[in-house]
């Protein structure tokens, strides 16, 4: 049972000066790259929705409040704000490469390939 777990701290009272801070918010960042790269994809190309980068985004911040509202839950775990923020830029990366990728793959994958005979 976790007795009065914080829930969202604010990334004041979470700000410490160390490395180790410093790679927590990276690995939140590069962790939530691929959920941005794919779901920005699958928009893109699948639902070929108008506004994938916003869609896309907002699903990244939603996974992330409910992955940091369960953790409060854990007892050696801590939910934080700047989790939220980092997970989300991290899915905004990933559908801003998404969106660099896409256009090239797709005119190489157009290309008539020549036969072979």
């Amino acid at each position: 049972m976790v007795v009065d777990q914080l829930l969202f701290e604010s990334p004041i009272s979470e700000f410490r000066h160390d490395k180790s801070y410093l790679k927590d918010a990276f690995i939140n960042v590069v962790g939530f790259v691929p959920l941005g790269f794919v779901c920005g994809l699958y928009f893109r190309t699948v639902r070929q929705a108008r506004r994938t980068a916003l869609i896309t985004i907002v699903i990244g911040a939603t996974v992330s409040i409910a992955i940091e509202y369960f953790q409060s839950y854990l007892p050696t775990r801590f939910s934080g704000i700047t989790d939220i923020i980092t997970n989300t830029v991290g899915t905004w990366i990933g559908v801003m490469v998404c969106n660099l990728v896409a256009p090239l793959a797709s005119r190489y994958c157009q290309r008539p390939h020549a036969r072979s005979t």
